[in-house]
């Protein structure tokens, strides 16, 4: 059965082209630009600036700066930062963790409720669909489902960002190494995506630090298979 791929910028395999999560190195995969709706919005800018200048011109705007102005009254001492996000957060880590391979999509319901199909392909006897769960800011929880059955799961951004993580021991990592052995250097790592197949199963973990700047470690049948760093010094 075939299914729509696209190339990881990060290590040109093949992968489902809705993945979020690279399956063969854990990078985070960069949002793809629309270019059709950005076409559709360059068609629309011309009208919108003729319609400012037919109604400037009949004095609709006319004394409206002051009130337009007041209407966003600011609290210069407030912090706006995502704390608030964060904690508010409907979809999270501990309910990620809880999907677990093999759940129906009704059992998937229970812990997440009624997600988003973003693609669907494939019959009856044969069916794969993907749904998501996304958060306001855009951080989220992505599931495939073959039979009815969650064959993987990937989060974004979820992740606390409190690890320690250095370019150092970055480089300490070697192919084959357990995820014990790499819990060794890194610490306690978080996972990020998840998949079992029939003849394999993937892992990846990620750790973050603080300044966003990442790593994380792809495992295959529990082994090492591959590793990314971002911004680590």
């Amino acid at each position: 059965m075939n299914y729509r791929t696209k190339k990881c910028p990060y290590c040109t395999k093949d992968i489902p082209v809705d993945a979020k999560i690279c399956p063969r190195c854990g990078m985070k995969q960069k949002r793809s630009f629309n270019f059709s709706n950005f076409r559709i919005i360059l068609s629309i800018i011309p009208i919108g600036i003729s319609v400012f200048f037919a109604l400037s011109n009949m004095g609709v705007f006319h004394g409206k700066s002051a009130n337009i102005s007041n209407s966003y009254n600011y609290d210069n001492n407030k912090n706006y930062d995502n704390t608030d996000k964060v904690q508010n957060r409907k979809f999270t880590m501990e309910k990620f963790m809880k999907i677990k391979m093999g759940m129906t999509y009704d059992q998937v319901q229970k812990i997440l409720g009624e997600g988003d199909e973003e693609s669907s392909s494939g019959n009856f006897s044969d069916r794969r669909a993907d749904y998501k769960w996304e958060n306001s800011d855009e951080t989220g929880i992505y599931i495939s489902f073959l039979n009815n059955k969650v064959i993987d799961k990937s989060q974004v951004d979820l992740e606390s960002k409190n690890a320690k993580v250095t370019k150092s021991m970055y480089d300490k990592l070697k192919t084959n190494m357990t995820y014990n052995e790499v819990k060794s250097i890194l610490g306690e790592g978080e996972l990020s995506y998840k998949s079992k197949e029939e003849d394999y199963s993937t892992e990846t973990y990620i750790w973050t630090n603080e300044d966003e700047n990442y790593l994380n470690v792809n495992f295959i049948d529990g082994k090492l298979e591959s590793k990314r760093q971002y911004g680590l010094k």
